[in-house]
């Protein structure tokens, strides 16, 4: 393949059609800086990747070399030029896929993302399946595809939120279901709380059921009252994502919080000291109760017991489980 030379400004590079996401930009981790020094002293080495379609040059490979050549204004930079019929789409992608970084830790969306770039390259399904999804070490079957194309539909922030928190194709799937505006809604509320991966999951599960019991549309979560005060409260990240995950549950099940909130009253009612709680599974599923005791002087003992022993006590213990 012949090198020939020409002009930065001939080559579509940030609007190339093989423009691969965030890989092929530049970024503080890439070091460009040493590459552009380089390339200010030395030239450029090696060549870039160029194919030609009709009077387009579209960039192959050569992203960050072409960067640095344009930073320091090289006029002409050396190009292995193809021509549109010299090699397949599935040729092409195979060497994008070589030449990205840390190939062992792509995570399941990068691998998405990567389909959903072939895709619209024009690839053809055959070929997906056949050579695609092997290549990103996925099973070459046409429910893969599938499975896929319903992940490609998530909104891009929320797929960017599962590269960042490294979901599986379990985790992104299990998000698919859910209808794109309740997972707006809730992405939405990521900048006023600590929205970890199962707080996000946890959420969207409760919330979508409540929407489905009450006939509700996603909607109606921007308009709740209870919903805005919380985002709006003056409080740390952790504490009101707590306050809203409570929250959530109430709305969820109103029965449960109901006869979990009576038997917190009956606790309190029981004047137990600090020392001393009474425990229950909150889903109320187990009709039993734990009394934890802590004691750290030998005199907490009889003064503990004597007050476990107190008819208020007796009776507060009884009214729970009877209830639970």
């Amino acid at each position: 393949m012949d090198i020939i030379y020409l002009s930065p400004c001939d080559i579509r590079s940030s609007n190339s059609k093989y423009l691969y996401c965030r890989r092929n930009v530049p970024d503080e981790d890439d070091n460009i800086d040493l590459l552009i020094d380089s390339i200010g002293k030395l030239g450029m080495l090696t060549p870039v990747l160029v194919h030609r379609l009709g009077s387009e040059l579209h960039l192959i490979d050569g992203y960050k070399r072409l960067y640095a050549a344009e930073a320091v204004g090289l006029k002409n930079v050396p190009c292995h030029i193809i021509k549109k019929d010299d090699v397949s789409l599935k040729d092409i992608l195979e060497l994008l896929f070589i030449n990205l970084s840390n190939k062992s830790n792509l995570t399941f969306a990068d691998k998405v993302r990567f389909v959903d770039f072939a895709i619209g390259l024009g690839v053809k399904r055959e070929t997906l399946i056949e050579n695609i999804l092997p290549l990103l070490g996925l099973k070459g079957h046409d429910a893969v595809l599938k499975k896929l194309e319903k992940i490609m539909k998530l909104p891009e922030d929320v797929l960017a939120f599962c590269y960042e928190k490294k979901f599986s194709m379990k985790q992104c799937l299990q998000l698919a279901r859910y209808d794109n505006a309740l997972l707006k809604t809730v992405f939405s509320w990521r900048d006023e709380l600590a929205l970890t991966a199962a707080v996000f999951e946890e959420m969207l599960a409760n919330l979508n059921d409540y929407l489905r019991a009450n006939d509700l549309e996603s909607v109606s979560l921007l308009k709740n009252n209870g919903i805005k005060d919380i985002l709006s409260a003056s409080l740390s990240p952790y504490k009101k994502t707590e306050m809203m995950r409570g929250f959530i549950k109430e709305i969820r099940f109103p029965v449960l919080t109901g006869l979990n909130n009576k038997l917190e009253s009956v606790k309190k009612g029981m004047l137990l000291p600090e020392n001393v709680d009474v425990i229950w599974d909150k889903t109320l599923e187990k009709k039993e109760i734990k009394v934890a005791l802590t004691i750290c002087e030998g005199e907490m003992w009889e003064k503990t017991t004597n007050i476990l022993k107190s008819e208020k006590v007796g009776k507060g213990i009884k009214e729970i489980l009877n209830k639970l």
